[in-house]
């Protein structure tokens, strides 16, 4: 198990539907059925249904593949990773 991979975020940058685990940490930016999908850990009917729902909705999925580009422009992009490190190095 990885903490935090970038996979999930790489795909989402690029416009690929993206589906994690809802036990997996630190992907508090993707949104269920908003910016990317999540299915329920441990259970293979879950993410099946997923992927099916993926694979038969091409207009929803346009739309969150476009919210999932703007989630890593807005909020995960590297100037904005760079500012908020610069925030914590700079004193008050």
């Amino acid at each position: 198990e990885e903490p935090f991979g970038l996979a999930p975020f790489e795909a989402m940058a690029v416009g690929i539907p993206t589906v994690v685990s809802n036990t997996e940490s630190g992907y508090k930016e993707i949104i269920n059925v908003s910016n990317g999908y999540y299915f329920n850990s441990n259970d293979e009917k879950d993410l099946e249904r997923v992927l099916r729902n993926i694979l038969s909705s091409k207009n929803s999925n346009e739309d969150i593949c476009k919210n999932g580009i703007n989630t890593i422009q807005n909020k995960l992009s590297w100037e904005k990773c760079i500012k908020n490190t610069l925030e914590c190095f700079t004193p008050s």
